[in-house]
């Protein structure tokens, strides 16, 4: 009674059994998804029914291919007058020291496509024909794995998405122009 069709493979077999009240066809399947592992994908009104088994799914990456790599150096030098004396009526004598200094570099090296497979690896394994192929020209992880797995992996993407598209890739160039009367530029006239 609903204009959804049920499209099942051979090798998907078996019964199952719950109790559903006021659910949409939707809400049903994914109540089966997480009960007892059946994948599936919807495709406009059908719905293709997926086994329990190793499964691969292609995840699209938003994300430029590019290493970060930043460098912070600080130097901070110090001069200033050292007091010694007598605690006397006398008074202090002041020295001026100079050449002090402390020198802070930092560094930091962020290489986003090595971190994710790095983590995916971690989330799916890599034993029973497990796979994680990443491909950062085309912006696309191919991950074979369960049903279970893949869906840790579309949230962790999904995640790491929402993340990533809140920063911004800023390059700037500062450039100073002192114009003076001698860096005059056009055509001259008169001669």
């Amino acid at each position: 009674g609903t204009p959804y069709s049920m499209i099942l493979p051979q090798d998907v077999h078996g019964t199952i059994s719950l109790n559903l009240k006021e659910v949409t066809v939707p809400e049903a399947l994914g109540a089966i998804r997480d009960v007892y592992g059946y994948e599936y994908r919807r495709e406009g009104n059908r719905f293709f029914i997926l086994g329990n088994d190793m499964q691969t799914r292609m995840f699209p990456v938003n994300y430029l291919n590019l290493s970060r790599k930043g460098t912070s150096d600080t130097r901070v030098a110090a001069s200033g007058l050292n007091s010694s004396g007598t605690t006397g009526t006398t008074g202090t004598t002041a020295s001026s020291t100079t050449g002090s200094g402390v020198q802070i570099q930092t560094q930091t090296q962020a290489d986003f496509w090595k971190d994710l497979t790095t983590a995916l690896v971690a989330i799916v394994g890599a034993e029973g024909g497990r796979k994680v192929i990443v491909n950062p020209q085309a912006g696309i992880v191919v991950v074979r794995a369960m049903p279970d797995e893949l869906r840790l992996v579309q949230e962790y993407l999904g995640v790491t998405q929402t993340s990533m598209n809140r920063q911004v890739i800023l390059e700037a160039k500062i450039v100073e122009v002192q114009l003076k009367d001698g860096f005059q530029s056009g055509i001259n006239w008169a001669g």
